[in-house]
């Protein structure tokens, strides 16, 4: 199933659709992608999907029944020093 940032709290905090009742775990990391645009064979005029581009990774830090919430492993890991 393909989850979804529904709020974003701040520059390091977002809430996703990903909660209990889709067995989210505190610690659960999330890659966040971007929907590239569509890419057709310019040949056979065939559909190649999208190129999508992963623009970071998150982690779960709250889990709510059907929402969790995240915060920017890159910011999780440069704190931890």
């Amino acid at each position: 199933m393909d989850y979804r940032i529904v709020k974003i709290i701040d520059e390091y905090l977002v809430v996703v659709n990903y909660g209990y009742v889709h067995n989210a775990e505190v610690g659960d990391l999330l890659q966040i992608y971007e929907i590239g645009e569509q890419v057709t064979d310019p040949k056979t005029n065939e559909d190649l999907g999208t190129l999508d581009v992963m623009k970071g990774k998150i982690k779960v830090v709250n889990v709510y029944e059907k929402m969790s919430l995240c915060q920017s492993n890159e910011f999780t890991a440069s704190t931890s020093n």
